[in-house]
């Protein structure tokens, strides 16, 4: 079995196949919008993630992940840069996220799976996105969510409690390349914006642990 994370040198990614369930693909709460301006196509190595994940035991999966990450040096984990999370995999996907994150592992990404992302905010260290098209409705409750616009490849991110809607007032925009807030404009590395607390970590308050290897 290949690596089940991919690289970028100061963290590592999660890659499930992109689009509709019938297709193939993980996005099972995508909009038609989303669906249509989505360039991504699921490749092997994604379909092999995602049927490893989803049908091994948590404690196996999260065993590997944690040796993958041991041996590529990295302790924080975007998940879903490509897909996301079925609902029938919903609870499969957080005992391997707890395991993780037992192990000291930092987790961050985006989601359009809500119950997913409410369950997150109880996890150790892990802050998952709400994504969301602009002016929809969206779950009430605390947390951070992204609405993207999809011509210039970025997300507005907000930090709201309880909204009707999305919207608000942004407090960063993520793109691919750069990560912009009101005091200037960032290379787009996670890492960097988890150490000085931008982008989706503003705000951010890490717990040490004592790391615990999952059983």
């Amino acid at each position: 079995m290949n690596r089940l994370i991919y690289s970028y040198d100061t963290y590592a990614s999660i890659f499930f196949p992109p689009g509709r369930l019938a297709d193939g693909g993980t996005c099972e709460f995508a909009t038609p919008l989303c669906l249509q301006e989505c360039y991504e196509r699921p490749n092997a190595w994604e379909v092999r993630t995602y049927d490893y994940m989803v049908s091994h035991a948590p404690g196996t999966v999260s065993a590997t992940l944690l040796a993958d990450m041991e041996a590529l040096d990295v302790d924080l984990l975007f998940w879903f840069d490509a897909g996301d999370c079925p609902h029938k995999h919903t609870g499969h996907i957080l005992a391997i996220m707890r395991l993780i994150a037992r192990a000291g592992v930092v987790q961050i990404g985006f989601t359009r799976n809500v119950e997913l992302w409410r369950s997150t905010q109880a996890i150790t260290n892990t802050r998952m996105v709400l994504t969301c098209e602009k002016g929809a409705s969206r779950p009430k409750g605390a947390g951070v969510i992204a609405v993207p616009d999809y011509q210039q490849c970025a997300v507005s991110l907000y930090q709201e409690g309880e909204l009707a809607a999305c919207g608000g007032s942004v407090m960063s925009i993520c793109a691919n390349s750069f990560t912009e807030d009101a005091d200037g404009v960032y290379e787009n590395d996670c890492e960097a914006c988890r150490q000085n607390r931008r982008g989706c970590f503003v705000g951010w308050q890490p717990t040490t642990l004592k790391k615990e290897l999952p059983a």
